[in-house]
């Protein structure tokens, strides 16, 4: 049987749809026209209590390789005596020292001593073999991380907070939006130790939604880090009082450390955090990252690369409506002398960020 309704039914029925979709639909707010550097001041507690955890979270790793690398001494003792009984060891470190002393910037030093080193991996390979130093001993007694086949020793920091490889996210729904460049926080601090300031370099570029760090410390005894931070502000509208968070970040990080009379340390680290405009902590993602350790006077390296999600939900503290999503860089080096050197260096490229909005 066709049931047919008189128009005004009809005309009824679609009015009372129409009033339940913008029911669902969100009034959206451009935030307050800060400055990045307004943001920052707004921030300031938070973005310090960042770096401080930075920080800390480096030396602690440090200080966890410490009881490892006194009860490896015989091992190293060992592969240092193999090492300089061959001549071919101490040509290597003759280039490496008139590498790590001579002219260019840091980076261009440091990319010769690379060349140099992996070019020279035999001297390694052989030592290890005729010194008899057994790998399994040096995973055993070092503790935290993995020991690789040059006996470097890796600490990974895996990702976290429901990731998943980049998607093709559905088309928006009434109570999404995607937000893009430009992006209008950003922020860089360097602390060089000391050292020359080209070893330390942060950047960022809003258009591209980036922030890289940088650190090469070559043929110095002594340590410099710097963070990279890109963001962007957004509004919670009215009548919803929590929302979910999706991130489409590339993160990268490369590290290389080349041990002399101690052990050289790099570390890179990636992170999204959220936070609204008032300091409140809304949520952060590790986004992967590393530190290697070169305990013996050779070369390391290790480099990752990857394009995932990042999802977060957060509810909302107080009244505060405005919240500042960001990628986060952060990257350490410590060297120990000539001819020793140690690189780090972490990306993060912000390619979405979609806000479903949720009552």
């Amino acid at each position: 049987m066709n049931l047919r309704f008189p128009p005004s039914v009809a005309l009824l029925t679609a009015a009372l749809f129409s009033v339940a979709a913008l029911a669902q639909t969100p009034t959206l707010k451009t935030p307050p026209a800060l400055t990045s550097a307004q943001i920052k001041q707004r921030l300031a507690p938070a973005l310090a209590r960042l770096k401080q955890q930075q920080l800390a979270e480096v030396e602690r790793l440090n200080l966890s390789l410490q009881p490892g690398l006194k009860a490896l001494e015989p091992e190293r003792a060992a592969l240092s005596k193999a090492l300089n009984a061959d001549p071919r060891y101490k040509t290597y470190l003759a280039q490496a020292e008139r590498i790590a002393k001579g002219g260019g910037t840091p980076r261009e030093r440091a990319d010769q001593l690379r060349a140099l080193s992996r070019s020279n991996r035999v001297i390694l390979d052989d030592a290890v073999r005729a010194s008899g130093v057994n790998r399994a001993v040096f995973q055993s007694k070092i503790g935290p991380g993995a020991v690789n086949s040059d006996l470097s020793v890796r600490i990974s920091r895996p990702a976290s907070h429901s990731v998943a490889p980049a998607s093709n996210l559905p088309p928006l729904t009434p109570s999404e939006i995607d937000l893009g460049a430009p992006f209008d926080f950003e922020d860089v601090d360097t602390n060089n130790g000391g050292i020359a300031y080209q070893a330390a370099d942060g950047s960022t570029n809003p258009t591209r939604g980036r922030a890289r760090s940088e650190v090469v410390i070559v043929g110095l005894a002594g340590g410099a880090r710097t963070s990279a931070e890109i963001g962007k502000t957004f509004t919670v509208p009215e009548g919803f009082n929590k929302f979910e968070i999706t991130v489409t970040v590339e993160t990268e990080y490369s590290l290389a450390a080349l041990g002399s009379l101690g052990a050289s340390v790099g570390c890179a680290f990636n992170s999204i955090l959220v936070y609204d405009l008032n300091g409140n902590d809304g949520g952060s993602a590790d986004a992967g990252g590393e530190c290697i350790f070169a305990p013996v006077a050779w070369f390391s390296e290790a480099e990752g690369k990857t394009t995932r999600d990042y999802k977060l939900k957060v509810s909302l503290v107080g009244s505060n409506r405005d919240f500042l999503v960001r990628a986060s860089t952060y990257a350490s080096s410590t060297g120990a002398g000539v001819p020793g050197y140690a690189e780090s260096l972490a990306r993060a490229d912000i390619s979405r960020i979609r806000v479903k909005f949720i009552k």
